[in-house]
């Protein structure tokens, strides 16, 4: 039986890394709020640092309350915002401003290609892929995964740096990605978002339109083994997980 820890900005569980995910399921099917896998204790403070500049924010805008009614607060704007992102043109965009000079080029499908297990990173550690001995499970109140980068505020404060879309963006792609191929976000650190994906492209062509949108999202931190377009659509055919990092 989880026992929940209530000292964060939200509530929190502690579970080992190797029941994390089944955990989370379980979580999803009873829970008031949204579960969200957050890692170890180490990535959870800085999950919290992050926050806790969310909240100065959050104040200079004016603002009141405690900090959990700030949190909430500003989910209002935020996801008014979302509305306002053109989806898939957005996608375009980045790419036509942000991307064009990057090495991703559509070419010939591989022939063999090698990429990271299909599975979620964050219950592992980096260095010996072992399960961690202990992640943290939050239960951030919102009725969907796509909502939580607005509690968080996922990306406020990253300007330019890494290329981070802002909270809104994130909401409305992970909303978008979500209707379309039935993707959820299931991990969150500071910088990294994992997503859990029912319907994954099955086809080439729908590959290659998913890798460009993911690449236009985040070009510096996508999935291991991705050193082209083509690869990267390759390696989302059939796959059930979806990594994305601004670290």
């Amino acid at each position: 039986m989880m026992e929940v820890e209530t000292e964060h900005l939200f509530d929190t569980f502690r579970v080992p890394g190797s029941s994390a995910h089944s955990d989370f399921q379980e979580l999803c099917l009873k829970s008031e709020g949204t579960p969200i896998i957050l890692g170890d204790e180490s990535d959870v403070s800085y999950l919290i640092d992050h926050i806790e500049g969310v909240l100065d924010e959050r104040l200079n805008q004016g603002f009141e309350g405690d900090d959990k009614a700030l949190l909430t607060q500003g989910i209002v704007p935020i996801l008014f915002e979302a509305k306002t992102v053109k989806l898939p043109d957005w996608f375009e965009k980045r790419w036509d401003t942000q991307i064009r000079d990057a090495i991703y080029e559509e070419e010939n499908w591989p022939r063999i290609l090698v990429g990271a297990a299909d599975e979620l990173t964050i219950p592992f550690n980096f260095f010996d892929q072992e399960f961690k001995s202990e992640v943290l499970l939050g239960i951030i109140p919102v009725d969907a995964p796509y909502k939580i980068p607005a509690y968080v505020g996922f990306g406020m404060g990253f300007g330019d740096w890494k290329r981070c879309p802002k909270p809104h963006e994130h909401v409305a792609v992970l909303n978008y990605w979500q209707e379309k191929y039935g993707a959820k976000l299931t991990c969150m650190t500071d910088s990294i978002l994992e997503l859990t994906v029912a319907r994954p492209p099955v086809n080439h062509r729908d590959a290659f339109a998913l890798a460009k949108e993911q690449i236009a999202y985040c070009a510096e931190g996508l999935t291991p083994g991705a050193d082209s377009l083509a690869d990267l659509a390759a390696l989302l055919l059939g796959k059930k997980h979806w990594f994305f990092c601004w670290d």
